[in-house]
């Protein structure tokens, strides 16, 4: 072989390598900065918190996986400032247009509050709620209704006064007919799934029946997604069928 010919081959392969390395996986550092306080209105920081750093679910940052176990924990200090960082071999994720890495954080201490950040990336001004604050809730039934005695209501929350997740169940009631009608009030809970690039809290209330025949959640009648900012009311709708 004539060495020009050689000269060619070995050029063509060394491009070759080095295209296929740039189209593998990169190796992202993301830093993991921020403060967290307990809520707008009442803006004290949370101590000594152990925050876990979770991946998303493949192509979707607004999940992640909890049962694998976190990445890395942190832990905020005594005025609820976190600075780290993880490394992560994987692209980001573009959501609505920005580009965020796909990881999540999330409480790992059961003895306070919960507390969950999807689409977590450093921006902005670094500030993080662990909830949004609702002082009063009211559970609305839309639609045709259908509860008898013998049914059981449950209805699963955070609270931010107390435990991080709250029962209340009702029976002995028969109600049925349209909506809407008010069927409980809740004070002071907590929505604790926040979207960072969304800019919204997920609407984690629960409203099941349980019946001799089945249980069953009912479907949310109201807007999956709500505004941050602490408020003194909010009505959550709920309806039997989709």
């Amino acid at each position: 072989m004539n060495k020009p010919l050689l000269a060619t081959l070995v050029l063509a392969f060394a491009l070759t390598g080095i295209g296929c390395e740039k189209d593998g996986p990169t190796e992202t550092i993301v830093p993991i900065k921020g403060r967290l306080l307990y809520s707008s209105s009442d803006p004290r920081p949370v101590p000594n918190f152990r925050l876990g750093v979770y991946e998303s679910v493949s192509g979707n940052s607004d999940y992640f996986w909890p049962d694998l176990g976190p990445l890395k924990i942190i832990t905020t200090d005594g005025n609820g400032n976190f600075d780290d960082e993880i490394s992560i071999v994987d692209r980001p994720i573009v959501v609505n247009g920005v580009e965020v890495s796909p990881i999540s954080l999330a409480g790992i201490d059961s003895t306070v509050n919960s507390f969950v950040c999807n689409n977590f990336y450093t921006g902005g001004d670094g500030t993080f709620f662990m909830y949004k604050k609702i002082d009063t809730a009211y559970i609305v039934l839309t639609d045709s209704i259908n509860i008898n005695a013998n049914d059981t209501i449950l209805i699963n929350y955070y609270s931010a006064a107390g435990p991080r997740l709250s029962a209340k169940s009702k029976t002995g009631i028969t109600l049925t007919g349209v909506g809407p009608v008010v069927f409980d009030t809740l004070y002071d809970i907590a929505l604790v799934e926040y979207n960072y690039v969304k800019q919204t809290y997920n609407n984690s209330l629960q409203v099941i029946k349980d019946s001799a025949e089945q249980r069953f959640s009912l479907y949310p009648d109201s807007p999956k997604n709500i505004a941050p900012g602490d408020t003194s009311a909010y009505t959550f709708r709920f309806k039997f069928k989709n």
